[in-house]
């Protein structure tokens, strides 16, 4: 019985050693939190993007062996004469925009009244690119296989830089307006009628500088013209939204003045110029 009792005496010392043990242990401080920061790691910063120099850095090249046509309110077109049909490309935010043609080396360039720019044929981003009108009144612009530039106004046509400068309207009866086409040495250009009626085709000799009336459109306010890619001569009417009269498409036959109607264009409202490429293919 004693030996009983000794034994339970020393299982309960040893239990009371290990318990003791044990709190001992458990008296140490736990290791440190590293605390975290509710602040958000800033990102890295975004550095702006140059504003484009077209210049500097080229833009897109228009479409190869695409027509455009420039609205009044500088929206731009792809525009297929011989099916009568367009697609928006995107609008500038220029206004009164009265021509647009496409150099030889890819560039787009857009007059006003006052100025001409340069665009991005892909959205219709513009950039300055003359700062002043080249003529008075300028509203007729294209460009010469030699990469010229031939802008009419003022009932005059002149080349830039150097060159002949041609009076394109030693006629009473009409006055310059609307566009003005180069095929090889020779360009046609429309002109408004002074009596209300249809335009006047006129054919300028560029080497001779000879001036004639062609023939005559079948509708006034032919504001676009130019030749297409397939290597005929097209004209666009202005169209009249206040009347809602939309712009129409001409076919021009070089060899005799002859016009024929396409049909109405749907889409632009309000056509200010029209341009092709500066070579067609043959």
């Amino acid at each position: 019985m004693r030996r009983i009792i000794a034994a339970a005496l020393l299982v309960f010392a040893c239990a009371a050693c290990n318990q003791q043990g044990l709190v001992q242990g458990s008296t140490e401080d736990p290791p440190e939190e590293t605390p975290v920061s509710e602040e958000p790691t800033p990102a890295p910063t975004a550095t702006p993007a140059d504003p484009v120099d077209p210049i500097a850095t080229p833009l897109p090249t228009p479409v190869p062996c695409a027509f455009y046509g420039i609205g009044a309110g500088g929206d731009l077109w792809i525009i297929d004469p011989a099916a009568v049909t367009a697609q928006l490309v995107g609008n500038s935010n220029l206004q009164n925009t009265s021509d647009l043609a496409v150099t030889a080396d890819g560039k787009m360039i857009v007059i006003t009244l006052t100025a001409a720019y340069q665009l991005d044929p892909t959205n219709a981003q513009a950039y300055p690119y003359n700062s002043g009108a080249w003529v008075q009144g300028q509203n007729a612009l294209d460009v010469t296989p030699d990469n010229r530039m031939l802008v009419g106004g003022g009932g005059a046509l002149t080349f830039l830089g150097s060159g002949p400068t041609f009076d394109v309207l030693p006629f009473g009866s009409a006055a310059w307006s609307g566009d003005v086409a180069v095929m090889g040495d020779i360009a046609y250009g429309s002109a408004l009628d002074n009596w209300e009626g249809p335009d006047h085709l006129i054919r300028i000799d560029l080497v001779t500088g000879s001036v004639a009336q062609y023939g005559s459109f079948t509708a006034p306010g032919i504001f676009g013209l130019d030749v297409a890619c397939d290597g005929s001569l097209y004209a666009l009417t202005q169209g009249s939204p206040s009347e809602g009269i939309l712009p129409r498409v001409f076919h021009v036959n070089p060899a005799n003045g002859a016009v024929t109607e396409l049909g109405d264009l749907v889409g632009p409202t309000r056509l200010w110029g029209g341009a092709g490429p500066v070579v067609p293919p043959v």
